[in-house]
């Protein structure tokens, strides 16, 4: 028994479940069959963003909906599923319709119509000058944006151009593994925000003990050097000096290290425990970061093994917008948190804080 948190459910999957970590496959189309008898009525209000965000990452969404009567109950439903709705929403009176539903789907999935290109169709609209790109198997599809703008169907602005300071933990509670994970989410997010403009420039610091610069603003301008210089970031352990790293990050995004004064300053922290070395100048250091008008992002890793005073400085660290602390079960599922963090610092950029 219990209440409808739709949203939680998406992102479980989207985090988790669709994760290659996880046993999720690079070359196999990924397809959600959600069922339901009712609409979210538990942090409704993200509902729909989770199923925007498992939707742009390639996830196909099949909706049945069971016993819902009338159109203002039908909306959420539409809204869930792929585009378009009513090849995606199976609608049925009673749980004992599901098996002859199952049918339908199945169908579905194995008809040749689901092989068919879908942007052949007037059914798919990339906007701002995208392109549709057809998926192979399940008839779904992603938009691929020009410069400048990004989201499900390129719908997203983003204009701003970023110096963007990535501080990653490499204290000894991380461990090798996790650290390459780290790694790998960073390059991820570097290319994707690269695609969206080459006006955007990255810095990169590590940190345990003490906080190492891997790169400046003003080095390795082009995306296979950025890729390359943290393919070769290695773990190197030690404690957690947070205070340092971030007051390092404040002094690259200083211009005398290549940041500009026209870009929009970001600090993307990801950690899993509460700073052990200097921790009273943690705040502080943060603080300054975002009296300059830097916008930063938290993310904390298993936070609740870490503890309740680990997770109430890694949000006082975040900005104040209520998304800018991020909490992650697992570091396997960094990968499905690589778009909310994009459209943040969209949002964050469009709104002209410096």
């Amino acid at each position: 028994y219990g209440s409808t948190n739709t949203a939680a459910g998406l992102k479980m999957v989207r985090q988790e479940i669709f994760n290659i970590q996880n046993g999720d496959r690079s070359n196999v189309p990924n397809t959600l069959i959600m069922i339901t008898d009712g609409n979210s009525n538990v942090n409704s209000i993200d509902t729909i963003p989770e199923a925007i965000r498992l939707r742009e990452a390639g996830v196909h969404i099949f909706v049945i909906a069971i016993n819902f009567a009338g159109d203002m109950y039908r909306q959420e439903m539409d809204d869930i599923a792929s585009q378009p709705p009513d090849q995606n929403v199976f609608w049925v009176n009673s749980f004992s319709e599901l098996p002859e539903v199952g049918s339908a789907v199945f169908n579905k999935l194995s008809s040749p119509d689901m092989n068919k290109d879908i942007c052949d169709t007037n059914e798919i609209k990339c906007k701002h000058g995208g392109r549709c790109v057809a998926a192979a198997v399940t008839g779904s599809f992603r938009c691929e944006c020009i410069q400048g703008f990004t989201g499900e169907f390129c719908e997203i602005a983003c204009p701003s151009r970023f110096d963007v300071a990535f501080v990653i933990d490499s204290s000894v509670s991380v461990g090798p593994h996790n650290f390459g994970l780290i790694r790998n989410f960073s390059s991820s997010v570097i290319e994707k925000l690269y695609q969206i403009s080459r006006n955007n420039k990255f810095a990169m610091i590590t940190f345990n003990s003490e906080a190492n610069v891997a790169f400046s603003f003003g080095r390795n301008s082009d995306l296979n050097g950025l890729k390359s210089a943290i393919a070769g970031m290695r773990y190197k352990p030690g404690g957690t000096n947070t205070a340092l790293a971030l007051r390092t990050a404040y002094g690259l995004l200083q211009n005398d290290y290549g940041a500009r004064r026209s870009a929009q300053d970001v600090v993307i922290l990801v950690t899993d425990e509460a700073s052990n070395i200097d921790a009273q100048e943690t705040l502080p250091a943060a603080k300054e970061l975002k009296d300059a008008g830097t916008h930063v992002i938290a993310i904390g890793m298993d936070l609740d093994t870490a503890g309740r005073a680990a997770a109430q400085e890694v949000k006082d660290i975040a900005s104040s917008d209520d998304r800018a602390m991020i909490k992650l079960n697992s570091y396997s599922a960094l990968k499905g948190i690589e778009s909310d963090v994009i459209n943040q610092m969209c949002e964050f950029g469009r709104n002209g804080r410096k």
